[in-house]
């Protein structure tokens, strides 16, 4: 994922959603509750299977999802944990807290991972052959449970090491206690109080805000669509609404925001974010660049074309290596989820993802591009 400058505001409803699992896990990550049901493999699919998602140059595969999300209970799906939801909130930040964990050199001993063990039979209170029984139902095999235990210590330790430094205030736990009243309740009109509350409050933020800063230092493609996973040859890293209210304009493939028209020089500011290693960027790329050349060399918009992986705007013969602050903020406010190309026209007209790309038509594109111009142009005289 490109570098993040700024991060997402305030969502009560999705802060909402994912605060419900600190019911099962204090430290939100789904797949880490779900440690006897839920098994990650880490390279063992061929890497010329199709991926959802690209995580600092590992994949993770559509057919590696299907399985993982396949051995989630119904549960948890029926509460709302989508396909999608269950590659973002569990997969990618699982894939990348091994990542760091490798970072960091934390590693777990076989003394560590046999007490791990005992634990979760003891626990359960299965003997091991029960256990091993319930493990061959969810086709997980004893030493790949073995594996991700082995997994889930270093995850843990490097949370305990990360978290323990993170800054998280009274004032904020206060808050989030008092917007959040509904998930303490344990009857009628009344609330587990804030004393007993406090201190899990405080672990979930801390890990939410940790998890943040460990996104917006990372790369993340994210190939799967709105669509299932069987449709994930999608052309956009991630299609995405999140601006409410938010209507298709007319004539284009476009979105209309409600943001003011913005601009530079006194012309209408259009820019495309991309990064190198997006096929779908690829493929965009040199028709944008010749539409926003074409009128910004005609003195009507100022554009820009910028590589989040390497800070250049390729409409330019220098090469840059950093963007704007405001730009930068700019890309986070349209895609929050980090899907490129995005394309934003004078901050009205925006979109994730390319509009005609199964149909291999760039000449559509083109008229797009040159249609929503038009409006800009329009509305800026």
């Amino acid at each position: 994922m490109p570098k993040r400058n700024k991060t997402k505001g305030f969502d009560r409803k999705k802060v909402l959603e994912k605060i419900s699992y600190i019911k099962v896990a204090v430290a939100l990550l789904i797949l880490i509750a779900l440690i006897l049901v839920v098994m990650f493999y880490d390279d063992i699919l061929p890497k010329e299977k199709k991926a959802v998602a690209v995580v600092n140059g590992e994949s993770i595969t559509e057919d590696e999802l299907n399985e993982m999300y396949g051995r989630v209970p119904e549960l948890y799906k029926t509460a709302g944990l989508t396909k999608e939801r269950f590659l973002e909130d569990s997969l990618i930040p699982y894939k990348l807290l091994l990542q760091e964990a490798s970072k960091r050199g934390i590693t777990a001993g076989q003394d560590e991972v046999n007490n791990m063990v005992s634990q979760v039979l003891e626990t359960s209170g299965m003997t091991q052959e029960e256990f091993n029984e319930q493990l061959r139902m969810q086709n997980v095999t004893y030493e790949e449970f073995m594996v991700q235990t082995r997994e889930q210590i270093v995850i843990t330790k490097l949370l305990n090491e990360s978290i323990s430094s993170v800054n998280i205030t009274d004032s904020e736990v206060k808050e989030f206690y008092d917007s959040n009243k509904e998930l303490f309740q344990t009857g009628n009109n009344t609330y587990q109080p804030f004393s007993e509350a406090k201190d899990r409050i405080g672990a979930y933020l801390a890990n939410k805000r940790f998890m943040e800063d460990l996104m917006k230092n990372s790369q993340v493609q994210i190939l799967l669509g709105e669509e299932t996973a069987s449709d994930a040859s999608s052309s956009s890293d991630y299609d995405i609404d999140d601006a409410e209210g938010a209507e298709t304009a007319q004539t284009t493939s476009f979105k209309v925001s409600q943001n003011e028209l913005c601009a530079e020089d006194g012309k209408p500011l259009v820019i495309l974010f991309s990064t190198t290693t997006c096929p779908h960027c690829k493929w965009i790329k040199n028709t944008f660049d010749k539409v926003a050349k074409e009128y910004s060399e005609g003195g009507k918009i100022s554009a820009y074309h910028w590589e989040m992986d390497t800070g250049d705007n390729t409409l330019t013969p220098e090469t840059e290596s950093s963007i704007p602050d405001e730009h930068a903020d700019m890309f986070w406010s349209y895609s929050p989820k980090g899907g490129v190309p995005t394309f934003v026209f004078g901050c009205k007209y925006y979109r994730v993802g390319n509009a005609y790309e199964s149909q291999n038509d760039l000449e559509a594109e083109e008229r797009d591009f040159r249609n929503v111009i038009g409006l800009l142009l329009g509305e800026s005289i």
